[in-house]
């Protein structure tokens, strides 16, 4: 037998002794007299948990050495790290958590991996290479981009012609599909804040 060789019986024991190993390793439930009887084992458990190790796996890649990360959400140190961006320089695997170091700071910062994100820096959805052409016509405006196509908005009824409001118009309705899905987007994410008096003297004017 070889020196490397290990018997497995205890971690059959511990998934319900799915395997005889006194018979050679014959699968229980199953009998050469009748092979369509056969239940397989409920091997449920084990898929959980090889689904965990490989979600973490797919994490600690995402998440190595050297990566630039974002801090979305950081209880940590105040929060005062929240929004800042810098680089995992250590990793402590047994506690799930990076070590991050910023520029322009001499200190490394042990941080939650849960509360780090893989960080790309944003792209523009357009430039000025994207506008071939703008154009002008009985109060619409036309936008021609550098692919051919071409966004048309007008003016609403009662609204006075504004060129550089229906240029953005256009690009709004470009990006979104439609000047009505950004409002509706605006609709649903847009809040207001009350004005409030800062300063006491403001009252005291006033009296």
């Amino acid at each position: 037998m070889p020196s490397d060789y290990v018997r497995c019986d205890g971690e059959f024991t511990e998934i319900g002794e799915d395997l005889d190993m006194s018979n050679f390793g014959v699968v229980k439930g199953w009998s050469i007299a009748t092979p369509n009887d056969y239940i397989p084992p409920d091997i449920t458990q084990e898929l959980a948990m090889l689904e965990r190790y490989a979600q973490k796996g797919e994490k600690y890649s995402m998440l190595k050495v050297g990566t630039k990360v974002l801090v979305h959400t950081c209880k940590e140190y105040g929060g005062r790290l929240t929004g800042k961006v810098g680089v995992i320089s250590q990793r402590m695997y047994t506690r799930e958590k990076v070590g991050v170091h910023f520029d322009g700071d001499t200190g490394l910062y042990w941080i939650p991996d849960k509360c780090v994100t893989p960080y790309s820096p944003p792209v523009a959805l357009l430039n000025a290479d994207n506008v071939k052409e703008v154009f002008f016509n009985n109060n619409k405006t036309v936008v021609v981009w550098d692919n051919g196509e071409k966004t048309v908005v007008g003016c609403g009824e009662g609204d006075t012609f504004d060129p550089y409001a229906g240029f953005c118009a256009a690009v709004v309705k470009h990006v979104f599909g439609s000047t009505g899905e950004a409002k509706h987007i605006l609709k649903m994410t847009s809040k207001f804040q009350t004005a409030r008096r800062k300063d006491k003297s403001l009252k005291e004017e006033d009296a």
